[in-house]
């Protein structure tokens, strides 16, 4: 996702976060967006880098889609 300006959407939970976050449910075929937002704890071992970490966002779609 980096690179299309969503990670504002997703870490600040404005409105614009559910449309992107189901944008990307419906792109994988995965039903709607029931849960989005930045990762709180980084367990990708990439806070040890020499470098800043990029933030890590996360989205939890539903098994069928809503109507």
């Amino acid at each position: 996702m980096t690179g299309y300006g969503v990670e504002e959407c997703l870490d600040t939970g404005s409105e614009c976060g559910a449309t992107v976050a189901d944008a990307w449910c419906r792109a994988y075929g995965e039903g709607v967006a029931v849960e989005f937002g930045r990762y709180e704890v980084d367990k990708s071992g990439a806070s040890s880098a020499p470098w800043p970490a990029p933030r890590r966002y996360y989205v939890n779609c539903s098994v069928t889609e809503f109507h």
